[in-house]
This record gives structure tokens, C-alpha cells and sequence, in this order.
């Protein structure tokens, strides 16, 4: 179970790009409703959460599986349920490195949905300003890790606690971060 990686992440916001994170947990209605109001461009999603498309898109008819959804594949031959395989799509992109596009602090960098416990879930906006500034408090007053020493970040990315306080953290403090598996399991929009 790889899922969506602390990288992926930071590729897309260097490209001032906003990603949603979308709690896994979700399913059937919640999770429907994510994907409507997200009103992302493209969705990735682990191929450990595959079989949801199915259900999915028979929820939201609109969306196009094999347009607008690529499956991060762990497991080769994993099947797709109609979408795309990012393995494939990055494979077959050109080695040329894409231009890093300006981003303004209080531009969204983030959506980081709720659990949806009280309704349906809700997106909290983060700014690259809000993001950086708690990061780089964390790394320096928090945690006071020097380059190279650890942080170990026990939340899912899509969790804005391990976003922030530990993943920009340990980027900002140009620390190791890991997690239990070594990836954030996550679905994002982009």
C-alpha cells in the first residue's frame, strides 16, 4: 500500500498547483461528494483504493474515469476499473524538467477535507504563506531537529497536522521524515 507519497505533493505545489487531500476512510455518499466539490482537474488515487471507482463513478456518472483518474499501481497488472495507470502516464512523460511556477503566499496551496462526523465533509484552506509559517515554526521551535535527524510522522498526509508540523517541517529543517510505511496513503485532486 503505497499511496499518494510526500513527494507527489510536493511536486504539484512547485508547480503552484492546489492539491486536495481526501481522507481515505470515506466512502459511498461522503466520498461522492469530495470529489464533486474538489472540482480537481485530475484524481490520483492508490491502487489499493481502486475498487471505490467503481462505486464511484456510478455515483457520479460525470466523471470520466479513464479522462480524469490515474491509479498510482503497486501491484503491476492491478486492475484499473477503467482508469489510467500513473505508472504509465509518468513513463511515458519526457525527462524535461517542467518550469517552477511563482505561487503567492496567500494563494491555496491545500484543501485538507474533514472526516465529515458532523455532515458531510468540508474543506479547510491552507495558504503557501499558513503552510510554510507553521512549518518552519514547527522544525524551529517545535521540534528543534538539526538537518539530517529524524521526524517521524505518524498521520496520513491528508491530516493537516502531518502536512504541516511534520511534512514542511522537516523540508524546511532539511530533516529525514518518515512514516510507518514510508508513503502517505491518500487520495488527492489536482
Amino acid at each position: 500500500e503505497d499511496g499518494i507519497r510526500a513527494y507527489d505533493v510536493t511536486g504539484v505545489q512547485t508547480c503552484a498547483l492546489p492539491i486536495s487531500l481526501i481522507n481515505t476512510n470515506l466512502t459511498g455518499i461522503p466520498l461522492a461528494h469530495v470529489v464533486r466539490i474538489a472540482e480537481a482537474k485530475l484524481f490520483v488515487f492508490g491502487s489499493e483504493h481502486a475498487a471505490k471507482l467503481d462505486a464511484l463513478a456510478k455515483d457520479i456518472p460525470e466523471l470520466d474515469l479513464a479522462k480524469n483518474v490515474l491509479i498510482q499501481q503497486e501491484i503491476p497488472k492491478a486492475s484499473l476499473f477503467g482508469a489510467r495507470s500513473m505508472n504509465d502516464a509518468v513513463d511515458s512523460m519526457s525527462n524535461r524538467r517542467l518550469p517552477l511556477l511563482p505561487f503567492h503566499g496567500r494563494e491555496h496551496c491545500a484543501y485538507i477535507y474533514t472526516s465529515g462526523t458532523t455532515g458531510l465533509p468540508k474543506a479547510a484552506v491552507m495558504a503557501h504563506d499558513r503552510m510554510t509559517g507553521a512549518g518552519t515554526l514547527a522544525g524551529h521551535a517545535l521540534h528543534r531537529v538539526s538537518p539530517g535527524q529524524l521526524i517521524y510522522i505518524c498521520l496520513p498526509l491528508y491530516h493537516s497536522n502531518a502536512l504541516m508540523i511534520g511534512w514542511i517541517a522537516s523540508l524546511d529543517r532539511k530533516s529525514t521524515r518518515l512514516n510507518p510505511s514510508h508513503v502517505v496513503n491518500s487520495y488527492a485532486g489536482f
